[in-house]
């Protein structure tokens, strides 16, 4: 499959109520089993991607407020050394 068939299983998905339909016309529960361990799978990799994301900005947020402080703190060794 390729992604775009994937994401079309996302519950999000427009497309979502005619797979519905379908799995229900063809009545298969292993098939339905399957789908729903897709979609289940779908919404974890993208809370995943989610939580990635703010973590990424949080370290960026952090890394800046840290070289903040080694400027600072470079500052002050060097005005130490001066006095």
């Amino acid at each position: 499959m390729t992604t775009t068939q994937v994401d079309m299983f996302h519950p999000d998905n427009s497309c979502t109520y005619a797979i519905d339909e379908a799995l229900l016309h063809l009545d298969q529960p292993r098939l339905t089993t399957e789908v729903s361990r897709l979609r289940d799978g779908l919404v974890k990799v993208e809370q995943i991607k989610k939580q990635l994301s703010n973590i990424r900005r949080q370290e960026q947020l952090l890394s800046h407020a840290l070289f903040a402080v080694d400027m600072e703190m470079d500052g002050v060794q060097r005005r130490m050394e001066q006095v």
